[in-house]
This record gives structure tokens, sequence and C-alpha cells, in this order.
């Protein structure tokens, strides 16, 4: 009965809309013109990414992928690694995303992760990485103590 109700109301919106809409004989245009980039500004997607790239890595932790793809986005000349995925040293694979602007060159960032153990067990992860240099990271978290990763 609810069905029926419910199709029956859709059927009656449809017939009854026309009827009541008024009807426009000023064929009118309206041309619109868009700036994207102001658009881009104003909605705070002029993020100024110069270039992106995937670089190898070999990591060492229980989440850290053992060997993976650091996903680098650079502003500018500097390079911020936005995620890192692979697959970890408990058989699983992992999707770990750096917060904010990402892990930047010279710096830290927090970061959270999905991965799992066994590739069927899922897991969650929170923890800090700092990058020293341009390749070699280092950081705490749970479930991994500590970790730590180099990038080709």
């Amino acid at each position: 009965m609810t069905k029926k109700l419910f199709f029956l109301t859709i059927f009656l919106i449809l017939i009854v809309i026309p009827v009541f809409a008024d009807d426009n004989t000023n064929n009118q245009n309206v041309t619109v013109n868009i700036n994207m980039t102001d658009l881009k500004a104003e909605l705070g997607l002029n993020t100024g990414i110069t270039d992106m790239r995937n670089q190898p890595s070999f990591g060492l932790g229980i989440s850290t992928p053992l060997i993976g793809t650091n996903h680098d986005i650079y502003r500018g000349n500097e390079k911020f690694t936005t995620k890192t995925t692979g697959f970890n040293i408990c058989l699983g694979y992992t999707w770990r995303t750096y917060m904010g602007d990402g892990l930047p060159t010279n710096g830290g960032a927090l970061y959270y992760e999905f991965f799992t153990m066994a590739l069927i067990v899922p897991m969650v992860g929170v923890g800090y990485d700092y990058r020293i240099g341009d390749n070699f990271m280092i950081g705490v978290g749970f479930p991994d103590m500590i970790h730590g990763s180099i990038s080709l």
C-alpha cells in the first residue's frame, strides 16, 4: 500500500507541475561569464601545484610500507608528500594520508592510515612523520612505535 501511495504521489506531482508552471513567452538570453582563476581562488582551490610525481620508497615498521610509493606534489620549488601507499611487513597493504599540505621536505606532519594485515584484517593507525632532507623519513605512531623509510 505504501509503494502505491508513493508512486501515486509522484505521478500527481508530475501532472500538476506543468499545469501550474508559468509559461514564459519572453525568450530572453542570459550570458554568464565565469573566470575560473578567480573562482578557484575564492573557493580556496588555488594551490599552486606545479608538478605531481610518484616516487618508490622502502620502509620498516608494522604498518609502514615495506615496498611502496610516495605520492608527491610540488608547490613552487618545495616538495610535499600527500600520501604513501604500498605493501607492509604484515603481508597487507597500507594507505597513509598526511594532513594539511602534506609532509614537507624538511619538516613533519600528522598522518592517518588504513591498512590490512594478512590482506584481510583491516586496521587504522595515526602518527607523526618527520622528513630529514629529501629522501629520509622517521616517525612515531600507533601501531608503529617507531618507523622509518627512504625514498629513491
